[in-house]
């Protein structure tokens, strides 16, 4: 077995990770909307967060596999691995996320760190929701993007 396969096995897992995490948020973001309970708002944020995390774990997979490079944990790593995937290293693989997923992945990691640096009754629901409003299409984009990065590395397997 080559570690191709079990990567691609341990994206389609996170993918199902963040189904979950897609769900959670969209379905308290949707009860905000329909009781004015600013509690949900903050649920649904969470949610975002670990939407997020739960892609850049798979990032985190796809440079120690396939790049064959370590992520250095310094001030700056999370946007690094970001910027790693959305770029071509030539006869290794292609880019993972193309400049308009990457755009808006951008986004939720600056989210995500609000999230993780304020106080809860800190967090801003309009932001919040301006977040849940891009959510679909981005899990809709990222999902059809780590099917096409699995088809590249089933491709590679089987040369």
């Amino acid at each position: 077995m080559s570690n191709y396969a079990v990567l691609r096995g341990r994206i389609q897992q996170q993918l199902g990770e963040l189904k979950l995490e897609y769900d959670f948020a969209m379905e308290q973001a949707e009860l905000a909307r329909q009781t004015q309970i600013e509690a949900y708002w903050i649920a649904s944020g969470f949610g975002l967060q670990g939407f997020y995390t739960g892609i850049e774990k798979i990032f985190e997979q796809i440079a120690r596999v396939v790049d064959q490079s370590f992520i250095i944990k310094s001030e700056r790593w999370h946007q690094e691995l970001l910027e790693q995937m959305r770029t071509e290293i030539p006869s290794i693989r292609p880019a993972v996320i193309d400049k308009d997923l990457y755009e808006l992945l951008r986004e939720y990691l600056g989210f995500r760190h609000v999230v993780r640096n304020n106080y809860t009754h800190r967090l801003d629901s309009v932001l919040i929701a301006e977040n849940v409003s891009n959510l679909e299409k981005c899990y809709q984009d990222f999902s059809r993007a780590m099917i096409d990065f699995c088809d590249f590395l089933e491709a590679i397997d089987k040369a």
